[in-house]
């Protein structure tokens, strides 16, 4: 009798985890299907809705620099082309303190490279959508 509620608790243990491990495997495959950063520009959305783009939502999220209060984010133009600047002055680290994005959500620049850029070439059509 001892071994037949033994093997019962084995095989409740076993039915447990084959349940947890179906339902990790799809929050992950949900995961990386929403990483993936679309190749194109989408430059109507990032005029009209950017916070609707998928990877400046993963930006205020965190997922790229910790945010603090005061960052924002921004659309303008740089050497003729639509990209989105970060400001994230509260970071302590200097690679988060300014980022500067291209439409696809590659980084151009990050830094002090970001931060010390043409200063009227960067806020060419500056157009700030979005403020922590």
């Amino acid at each position: 009798m001892k071994k037949i509620y033994l093997l019962l608790s084995l095989i409740i243990v076993l039915l447990f985890y084959l349940i947890a491990c179906k339902k990790s495997n799809n929050n992950t495959s949900d995961n990386i299907s929403r990483a993936i950063v679309p190749n194109t520009c989408d430059s109507s959305a990032l005029i009209n809705d950017p916070l609707s783009v998928f990877w400046i939502q993963r930006v205020i999220a965190g997922d790229d620099c910790q945010l603090y209060r005061g960052a924002y984010l921004s659309t303008c133009t740089y050497q003729g082309r639509l990209v989105v600047y970060l400001q994230n002055f509260a970071s302590s680290l200097g690679i988060c303190t300014a980022t500067l994005y291209s439409c696809k959500g590659e980084v151009i620049f990050r830094g002090d490279s970001a931060y010390n850029l043409d200063i009227q070439n960067i806020y060419l059509n500056k157009k700030t959508f979005w403020t922590k």
